[in-house]
């Protein structure tokens, strides 16, 4: 059981070191994206089950912490912090696909938590 007042802070996106390697060249590099997309389709479907696995592991943190407090609430800027304690380490919502806190925890199934925004 969770609600939340505040909204989550958009993260970062560490994955951008592959592009430092290709800046000096620019002028080719549009030709280059298509194939590059390509691949990377290829790379999602492997990296959409990496995050269904990471997913799941987290939900059994949150599930096992949450039976033992069952009362508690926890505000949604202080979510990332209460993880470290159920034992989750570095978890970033963008590793599970989501853009940002918020969205991960409304993106959670009831039997894991309840997200209650205040106002």
């Amino acid at each position: 059981a969770s609600s939340s007042s505040a909204p989550a802070a958009p993260g970062k996106d560490d994955d951008d070191s592959e592009d430092e390697d290709e800046d000096d060249e620019d002028d080719d590099d549009d030709d280059e994206d298509d194939d590059d997309e390509d691949d990377q389709q290829e790379v999602d479907d492997e990296e959409l089950e990496k995050q269904a696995k990471r997913e799941k592991v987290v939900q059994k943190a949150i599930r096992i912490y949450f039976s033992k407090n069952s009362e508690e609430r926890i505000p949604l800027a202080e979510f990332q912090a209460k993880l470290e304690v159920m034992g989750v380490r570095n978890f970033a919502p963008e590793k599970l696909g989501y853009k940002t806190m918020e969205k991960f925890v409304r993106g959670q199934p009831e039997q894991v938590l309840r997200y209650r925004k205040k106002e």
